[in-house]
């Protein structure tokens, strides 16, 4: 799999249309984020606070070819969290927050 060491949207483009309420969070991701004590609220808070050097890594859709999602891990609320996201709707800065949870892999 093919991995960007920079990120492929605009990190203050996607804090811009999560701060709108241009976001979407599945019911999933709400589930795996619930473990780490977040609502949709706190995700987007989570959001508004990242940084570039949060920047994990940007990987290549799975169900969208020739889209990249964005990994960012930081800490928030006490917790590790993986953040993955995508800027699917440049135009309407649609969001899409495809995982929120529990970074294990963090030391």
């Amino acid at each position: 799999m093919t991995r960007r060491k920079t990120p492929s949207h605009s990190l203050e483009a996607i804090q811009k249309a999560v701060a709108r309420g241009h976001y979407v969070v599945t019911a999933k991701v709400l589930a795996t984020a619930a473990r780490v004590l977040c609502d949709r609220e706190d995700i987007a808070e989570c959001i508004a606070q990242l940084t570039l050097d949060d920047f994990y890594k940007s990987m290549p859709s799975k169900k969208r070819p020739g889209c990249w999602q964005d990994v960012y891990r930081t800490r928030f609320g006490g917790f590790r969290v993986y953040v993955k996201l995508d800027l699917v709707q440049r135009q309407t800065d649609l969001v899409v927050v495809l995982s929120f949870k529990h970074d294990e892999a963090a030391r």
